[in-house]
């Protein structure tokens, strides 16, 4: 299991629940304003995490200015902290014959892969180690969500096939059944090993080579203005929060990560 640190900053109070509707003999009373009710809830839920993600980074900002590091862009990524288990036979199995029906899809019906789409090494350099010790101290949270399916659907495999020409659609099945790890994060990607995706890059899906999570947005567009400055060396604070408290803070020059 990943160590969860001890919050820096205090919890947060989670949402206050609705109040059910009146019933009558046990049985909830019908109410034209359920739906109402319903987008209610879900606005209320968003205000809350809004609130929530300001006092984190209100109390990253002060944890920063109390170390007197200066002016340094910052980001708040999330983090997971499941445990690694043993992959289960039945996610393994599903994602196999998902993968073998995809496939064969793909050289079945050949299709056009847009240019923005092929795989792309990120730039080298600062900001990428920056980012880099980004994702490392989130762990994944993204990749929770790629199940059995790892976002691979016919796009990627497309792509991953014309990246990869005179590969057979049994080689290509066979190179992505070598690459499942014994163990994985539990719930999440088959993929998502102890040390990280365990899919070379080219191999994974397009979704995954390119998404960056709200505080990595932030960050990556904060590090391009001070880039431009220049500021040398380039550095940033990333705080770490479980969108409840911030968990842990760092200054890092993508080289080496000291804690605040």
């Amino acid at each position: 299991m990943r160590a969860r640190p001890s919050p820096i900053s205090p919890s947060i109070p989670p949402a206050p629940q609705a109040t059910p509707p009146e019933t009558r003999g046990g049985a909830p009373a019908a109410s034209a304003a359920s739906t109402g009710d319903l987008r209610g809830n879900v606005v209320l839920s968003l205000s809350t995490q809004r609130a929530r993600n300001e006092a984190i980074r209100a109390c990253a900002l002060s944890s920063a200015a109390a170390a007197e590091i200066g002016a340094v862009p910052l980001g708040i990524v999330p983090m997971h902290d499941r445990e690694v288990t043993t992959l289960p036979p039945g996610a393994k199995q599903r994602f196999r014959e998902r993968l073998q029906q995809r496939l064969a899809d793909v050289f079945a019906n050949p299709r056009p892969v847009p240019a923005g789409d092929r795989t792309a090494e990120p730039a080298a350099g600062a900001m990428k180690n920056i980012a880099a010790t980004a994702c490392s101290l989130c762990g994944g949270a993204c990749c929770t969500r790629g199940g059995d399916h790892a976002f691979l659907g016919v796009d990627s495999l497309s792509r991953v096939r014309e990246e990869h020409q005179g590969i057979t659609q049994a080689a290509l099945f066979a190179a992505y059944l070598a690459h499942l790890p014994a163990e994985h994060y539990r719930d999440s990607c088959v993929y998502h090993g102890a040390r990280g995706c365990t899919l070379p890059r080219p191999l994974r899906s397009t979704t995954c080579n390119r998404y960056n999570c709200g505080g990595l947005t932030q960050l990556l567009r904060a590090l391009t203005i001070d880039a431009d400055a220049p500021i040398e060396p380039l550095r940033a604070v990333i705080g770490v929060s479980d969108n409840l408290t911030l968990r842990r803070l760092v200054l890092t020059d993508g080289t080496q990560v000291n804690d605040l």
